[in-house]
């Protein structure tokens, strides 16, 4: 789990009134608003249509939070970033999710 501070709900994301920018891979869908706050925050929805089942739903939602969490040290821009997987995550494709959020996430620190 996130520590505190790095953690932001949906309604407070969608408070922010400026339009966000999205960004897409195989795998996720985010989407980045700039903030004034000391560290970025992030969001994670897990949509019902994915699977029926919250267990796997919340299998795959701590999965990119590990993974968030594993690369949130190195992130310097401030910043509210919603984090939506379009598909399932299984533990065998957890290397090229991986791969994919830790490109994700050094295109939001160029920004």
């Amino acid at each position: 789990m996130l520590p505190k501070k790095y953690r932001l709900t949906v309604e407070r994301f969608n408070q922010f009134p400026q339009k966000s920018q999205e960004l897409g891979t195989i795998f996720f869908n985010l989407k980045i608003k700039n903030t004034n706050d000391q560290f970025p925050k992030f969001v994670f929805v897990v949509p019902k249509y994915l699977d029926r089942r919250s267990s796997t739903r919340h299998l795959t939602k701590r999965l990119v939070e590990e993974l968030v969490r594993e690369k949130i040290v190195n992130m310097k821009n401030p910043m509210n970033i919603l984090i939506k997987p379009k598909k399932i995550i299984l533990k065998t494709e957890r290397q090229k999710a991986n791969e994919e959020l830790d490109s994700l996430l050094d295109k939001i620190n160029s920004l």
